[in-house]
């Protein structure tokens, strides 16, 4: 088997759980794995965990704007090329698989080495991302996409091997990076298993506990969800709590907001937590909920807080998106994208209704085995095979087949 590199720089791990997800994949299927990420709080620079080296380079100091963001990307560009060359020097390597944002760390790859096999993990698309993120029409996003866009090309280009969480990101790469088909390989972000609370809440359990779990930076609308709150708790006062599991930019503004809502009384926030963490407070909410605009980005992308979610039996409500309709079928009640009054609709209308609430846990709990990581992790490492070892070619596209799985079971 190979060694294989594994590179992110967006957050650290394990706290990435996709590439946590992907690194043990590989080591089960007997490649040796190491991880090269951000260094976190209170993290040593390098560790063992469970079979995996995880070598962390100290992240630049954080800055506003985008030349911060600028100055963040090349600083971790440098000290991944730093990190790989001493692998390469102590071990050897034979693929780095590289995960975005930012894109062009498989361009370094390349550029590093050209014997290296090169797998490119996309997680978002970049030129999308920087519109939902600055405005399409800003100064920022006009002067910044035409440069995503190439650095996307030459990223798509340099890679041997190109991963993505959904059909709709295989669209993208095959018509805008002119990916071979056998060279992009859909890999779906899916929850380690079907895993329902022991004792679901119900309506005797006094308020309805709301739960987002996710990144909170500007583009995942979380003001969305607390002025749904205010409105709920003006409506019904005393009958809807909230708690917020994540990081992101925009808590500051999110917290001042609450405030300024008069439901900062309402509000908790656990800040990042680990997965079993997360679990036990997804096993103690109610309702669970994954916001977001209707934008190009978020149209094409797959939240993956749903099928966490949808895991433990989870009853949601879910912004109206083609890739959440995709992720959610019909275990999911819709409402429409940033609008906080349909959403404190939703809400009102499932305080009132029990029976609906029970039905959605059922719904969830049918569809979740469908979504769970294993089935996914069989692709990637069957993608690995086609790459080092000629195998087969691995159906490009993933799809969800609740019948498929409910028949097997």
């Amino acid at each position: 088997m190979s060694r294989v590199a594994l590179c992110v720089q967006n957050l650290p791990v394990p706290a990435d759980r996709r590439v946590w997800r992907e690194a043990r994949a590989l080591r089960d299927a007997g490649h040796e794995v190491f991880v090269i990420a951000p260094r976190g709080v209170d993290q040593p620079p390098q560790e063992v965990l469970d079979g995996i080296t995880v070598r962390r380079w100290e992240p630049a100091r954080e800055r506003g704007g985008v030349a911060g963001q600028v100055s963040e990307a090349l600083t971790g560009l440098a000290r991944t090329a730093r990190e790989l060359r001493a692998l390469e020097r102590e071990h050897g390597l034979e693929v780095v698989h590289v995960a975005n944002p930012p894109d062009a760390y498989a361009v370094l790859a390349r550029a590093l080495h050209r014997e290296w096999k090169v797998v490119y993990d996309q997680h978002d698309l970049c030129p999308e991302l920087v519109d939902a993120q600055r405005g399409a029409n800003s100064l920022t996003a006009r002067v910044l996409r035409p440069v995503l866009r190439a650095v996307e090309r030459w990223t798509y280009r340099s890679a041997d091997l190109v991963i993505l969480p959904n059909n709709s990101y295989r669209n993208i790469a095959l018509r805008r990076g002119h990916v071979p088909p056998a060279a992009a390989v859909v890999v779906r972000s899916g929850p380690d298993r079907v895993d329902p609370a022991p004792t679901p809440p119900g309506p005797d359990h006094g308020a309805l506990e709301v739960v987002f779990a996710g990144m909170m930076n500007v583009q995942d609308r979380v003001d969305v969800l607390l002025r749904a709150i205010a409105e709920v708790a003006t409506h019904r006062p005393g009958c809807i709590e909230l708690t917020l599991v994540g990081t992101g930019d925009d808590i500051p503004r999110l917290r001042a907001l609450a405030d300024d809502l008069g439901i900062a009384d309402l509000v908790r926030w656990t800040g990042w937590l680990d997965a079993d963490e997360l679990r036990a407070e997804l096993h103690r909410a109610g309702i669970g909920v994954s916001l977001d605009d209707d934008t190009p980005f978020s149209r094409l992308s797959t939240m993956t807080k749903i099928a966490e979610y949808l895991a433990v039996g989870l009853p949601c409500l879910v912004a109206d998106l083609p890739e959440n309709r995709v992720t959610a079928g019909d275990a999911a009640r819709y409402f429409t994208p940033a609008d906080a009054h349909d959403l404190a609709a939703a809400f009102l209308s499932l305080l009132d209704d029990p029976v609906a609430i029970d039905a959605m846990r059922a719904a969830a709990l049918a569809r979740a085995p469908a979504l769970v990581w294993e089935r996914s992790a069989r692709r990637l490492v069957a993608a690995y095979e086609w790459l080092l070892d000629h195998g087969p070619a691995v159906a490009g596209e993933q799809h969800i087949d609740v019948a498929e799985v409910g028949a097997a079971a």
